[in-house]
């Protein structure tokens, strides 16, 4: 036979509301941490990857025959991987202030997140084959 419990008595069995609060707090503190450093960690300031140029700065891009390889290797260079994509758009998912305050960033993401910029690639590299 098991014995009763006493809920009361002083084995630990009362709960102390102020020792609670004081978890409660803790725990808003841990979730605004961790806001914070997903916002550095997404901002644009994290990113390292240089571009030679924007995505816009693609549509005025002026093929030379001349300078053939250069260009499809400056081309080449700039295409986007499946994670470079990913986190463009997650980028602008979690950084919805970007619209606002950095609209080139923006748009960028946008190009990028959805392929455009590597479209834009292909056309321009498409040019360069009927080059002689």
């Amino acid at each position: 036979m098991t014995a009763p419990i006493k809920l009361g008595s002083s084995t630990g069995w009362k709960v102390n509301h102020k020792e609670n609060g004081m978890n409660k707090s803790l725990k808003s503190k841990h979730v605004f941490s961790i806001f914070v450093t997903l916002a550095i960690l997404c901002s644009g300031c994290a990113s390292n990857s240089q571009q030679p140029m924007a995505s816009y700065d693609l549509d005025y891009f002026q093929i030379t025959c001349a300078q053939k390889a250069q260009q499809i290797a400056m081309l080449q260079s700039m295409r986007s991987t499946r994670d470079d994509r990913l986190f463009a758009r997650a980028s602008n998912a979690l950084q919805p202030w970007l619209i606002i305050t950095d609209p080139g960033q923006y748009n960028e993401n946008v190009s990028r997140g959805s392929s455009r910029t590597d479209w834009l690639l292909n056309q321009k590299l498409m040019e360069l084959r009927s080059c002689p």
